[in-house]
């Protein structure tokens, strides 16, 4: 729970101490953002509509915890199939239909790389920040590195402990 806490208070993920070398950005994110920014902003600018509308409606409709994500889901689906319809007919009304054909084709992967960009880009944050704090902090950082490592030989022994416990149950049940 501290150490949580504490990665918490410092703004850096478990993620970051992993194995060394796995977190680490490769050399391509640089130009992945540069070059990728254009189409972002694209897909950004294109899906930006949908997606809120899909947040403020499912914030509008009560429904029980787990069905939260179904009811997006729905919603998505509806909302999303409406605004693209919607987009592709006004390009094609202001262009001429191979143009709708291509801005339809667009649409969906455009989006997805949005979201994909938005997931690197938190990613990389999280990395300066750990690296930011490993240069300022690095006592700190090796605190909670111990105490990352306690914590996970505690779980390895409760695993065994309860593994070996359902082998005997288990063991016993088949003697019976």
């Amino acid at each position: 729970r501290q150490y949580l806490l504490v990665l918490d208070e410092l703004n850096i993920s478990d993620s970051e101490f992993r194995s060394k070398g796995t977190n680490t950005p490769s050399r391509w994110k640089f130009p992945y953002f540069v070059f990728g920014l254009p189409i972002f902003l694209y897909g950004f600018l294109v899906n930006i509509l949908p997606y809120m509308t899909v947040s403020f409606l499912s914030r509008r409709v009560s429904v029980r915890a787990d069905f939260i994500g179904s009811m997006k889901l729905a919603f998505g689906m509806f909302v999303f199939l409406l605004f693209y319809i919607l987009e592709i007919t006004i390009c094609i009304y202001l262009s001429n239909w191979i143009w709708g054909i291509v801005f339809a084709l667009s649409l969906y992967p455009s989006g997805l790389f949005t979201v994909n960009y938005i997931n690197q880009w938190y990613r990389f944050q999280a990395h300066l920040n750990y690296r930011k704090l490993k240069s300022r902090r690095k006592d700190s950082i090796d605190h909670l590195r111990v105490k990352r490592e306690k914590l996970l030989q505690e779980l390895d022994k409760g695993r065994k402990v309860y593994l070996s416990d359902i082998a005997s149950k288990k063991q016993a049940s088949d003697d019976n």
